[in-house]
């Protein structure tokens, strides 16, 4: 989806990655390598008013490759936030992050075997960190997440 969810080198530069899917393969020449973003950077110390965020974002990629810091959702994680957000494991890459400098941790964002191995309750809590990400925030804002988790049994969630 993107290289970087925000500029790293000015002030009130944010990055908002809201209710987006990759189905595609991601194969990088390097390391940071994503299914949804290479780097997820916020630089608080040096750059005021900043946040990087993905919300309600999918991937059902089935290759993810590249040669360090790769992740299901983003490969390279300072200070960013993840929430509510998931993705199918491959054959070489298991984890939502797959590099967290501060070690932040994704609010209800799973990585899955299968969609066999999905429940109701992985999927309320979901829907749980996406209104807790939503909080001060109003419909129509350029941050808002307008976005919910349906719930299949056997099956994918689907936005909506």
């Amino acid at each position: 989806i993107t290289g970087y969810t925000r500029d790293y080198t000015t002030d009130m530069a944010s990055g908002y990655i809201i209710g987006c899917k990759n189905t595609g393969s991601v194969m990088g020449v390097d390391g940071k390598v994503a299914g949804i973003a290479a780097y997820i950077l916020c630089d608080e110390a040096n750059h005021n008013n900043s946040e990087s965020v993905i919300v309600a974002c999918y991937s059902t990629a089935t290759v993810i490759s590249g040669t360090s810091l790769i992740g299901l959702i983003g490969g390279y994680e300072r200070s960013g936030s993840i929430y509510g957000s998931w993705a199918y494991k491959t054959a070489s890459v298991s984890k939502v992050i797959g590099y967290s400098e501060y070690k932040t941790q994704p609010k209800a964002c799973y990585a899955f075997d299968s969609a066999a191995a999905i429940t109701e309750a992985d999927v309320d809590a979901m829907n749980a960190a996406i209104a807790d990400y939503n909080v001060g925030k109003s419909a129509g804002d350029y941050n808002y997440c307008p976005y919910t988790w349906r719930y299949f049994a056997g099956g994918s969630p689907v936005l909506q």
